[in-house]
């Protein structure tokens, strides 16, 4: 599966992160980042949705509520989409991961797996919305059979049930540089800020099935959302 970095970066106190920072940010991925690889970078500037699964109980759901959801631990994040064809691409993506964190100053910098699961608009338009997920998996599992649960039990399900995104795609954690606080991250994409809105009261109404199901593999999950890019 293709190899990607995401560096998340910016003072979370300093939101909305600045044009200037993003660009910033962008023109250093840009730089650093061998030729044939893809480079985006995007604006974190709110969390909408701070699921906790305890061991026991019902989970805490804090939806849409800026006085009691902080922001991410990031203001942005940006992703190079490595070149499967670069020589040697495991070293050059470790190697590039460490100096595009080092250049950032960034909070943290992952290397990962990914798979797309779901896209309904091609080589579309950028989409106006974009939720950077991450997930934390129960204490219980190793970070292999969270995944597995992950990709062939839960995203089938979320995919069933009328989902609002254009876009699914989940990355598991390879390896990480500084304070990255998960197991994987998640993105979803929406045509607007409306259809993400109704897209999380659904999955956290009562009885619904996608959100009963993540106890069995999440402790802990975030939305991350951001309407700034740049690609």
């Amino acid at each position: 599966m293709p190899l990607v970095i995401l560096s998340f970066f910016g003072d979370r106190a300093a939101t909305p992160l600045s044009d200037v920072d993003l660009e910033q940010a962008f023109a250093t991925g840009k730089r650093l980042a061998p030729a044939g690889c893809k480079v985006e970078a995007r604006a974190l500037d709110r969390t909408m949705i701070d699921i906790t699964y305890p061991p026991e109980g019902d989970p805490v759901i804090i939806l849409d509520d800026p006085d009691r959801l902080p922001l991410p631990f990031s203001a942005g994040v940006v992703s190079i989409w490595m070149d499967e064809a670069i020589d040697n691409v495991e070293l050059a993506t470790q190697q590039l991961s460490r100096e595009l964190h080092d250049a950032l100053g960034a909070e943290g910098t992952g290397i990962f797996d990914t798979r797309r699961h779901l896209d309904l608009v091609g080589d579309g338009p950028i989409p106006m919305l974009q939720a950077f997920i991450i997930i934390e998996r129960r204490s219980d599992l190793d970070r292999d059979t969270f995944m597995q649960y992950y990709r062939t039990q839960h995203v089938p399900l979320a995919k069933r049930l009328g989902p609002r995104f254009t876009r699914y795609t989940t990355y598991r954690t390879l390896e990480a540089i500084g304070n990255f606080p998960g197991d994987c991250v998640t993105t979803q994409e929406y045509p607007s800020l409306d259809e993400l809105r109704k897209h999380l009261l659904t999955r956290t109404s009562d009885g619904d099935e996608a959100v009963d199901d993540i106890r069995h593999f999440m402790s802990h999950v975030t939305y991350n959302i951001g309407e700034r890019t740049l690609a």
